[in-house]
């Protein structure tokens, strides 16, 4: 039997690009939970602000954050995860994969000073700008700058000294990250590699079930785990330009963007998956 590991990006994915809602979401995502299928979010979004998030969702299973960097599982959730080094604290078992941010923004202050790019991350905006920037509430946009291991940031200098940027980061063993929103200084990680170790525990710990991963996701962002996922759904992207995969198998194209479309391709999936199995 098939059981279906569903690995989703919210802003604009399972969230509304414009006001952050998922309800038209809420039946498929019951019908998830009826069937047993964990929903994992995975998400350029910090911890604080997915964990607020997960409560509205009743959602109990880890969940990625910060575009990879770390993966947060609730504690006893698997008989053994978090590896020598990680972080705990009362509630979750962390995974971390990319450096701790307080080191990103010091490289950060540097490079702005040294060689002069122009830039400013969420560490340098009051949470008033950040709001205004994201449409986020006072409240979201202080989970927002709660970050563990990356650092959005707007660009202001030229496409230029972008790549400039980007090669400086790269020599310093980080990547630049192009979100919906923003751009994202992190780690040499992305959203496949911790989707690829949690699958890992699942399939180790629940071996006898037929686990199959399915990703959700609109952005250059996304685009990383929407390929290594055995079913991929590319969400229309609120930019207008959508995202092109390598891929054709498996691969599912909605019409609508949004939760809209996340339900109806997760409907079709469920459908076929069940069709399989009748």
């Amino acid at each position: 039997m098939i059981d279906l590991l569903v690995f989703t990006d919210l802003d604009g994915t399972l969230l509304d690009h414009h006001s952050y809602s998922w309800e038209p979401a809420r039946p498929t995502l019951e019908r998830l939970r009826r069937g047993g299928a964990p929903v994992i979010i995975n998400s350029s979004k910090t911890a604080a602000e997915i964990e607020h998030l997960r409560k509205d969702l009743g959602n109990r299973h880890p969940f990625i954050t910060e575009n990879g960097s770390a993966i947060c599982i609730p504690t006893g959730y698997f008989e053994t995860s978090a590896q020598p080094g990680d972080l705990a604290t009362d509630a979750y078992e962390i995974q971390s994969f990319g450096p701790n941010r307080s080191d990103l923004l010091d490289l950060l202050h540097d490079l702005r000073n040294e060689a002069g790019f122009h830039f400013r991350g969420f560490a340098d905006m009051e949470p008033a700008e950040v709001a205004d920037l994201t449409g986020l509430s006072m409240e979201g946009a202080n989970l927002a700058r709660q970050r563990l291991a990356s650092e959005p940031i707007v660009w202001e200098g030229s496409d230029e000294a972008l790549q400039q940027f980007r090669h400086k980061l790269e020599s310093a063993n980080l990547r630049l990250l192009k979100g919906g929103r923003f751009f994202h200084v992190m780690g040499p990680v992305d959203k496949a590699e911790a989707l690829l170790w949690l699958t890992r525990q699942y399939r180790a710990t629940w071996s006898q079930r037929g686990w199959m991963t399915v990703a959700l996701g609109d952005s250059p962002n996304d685009r990383a785990m929407l390929e290594v996922a055995e079913i991929a759904v590319v969400i229309p992207a609120a930019s207008g330009h959508p995202l092109d995969l390598s891929r054709k198998k498996n691969l599912y194209l909605p019409e609508e963007p949004g939760p809209r479309g996340w339900q109806d391709a997760m409907n079709r999936i469920l459908d076929r998956e069940s069709a399989k199995g009748a």
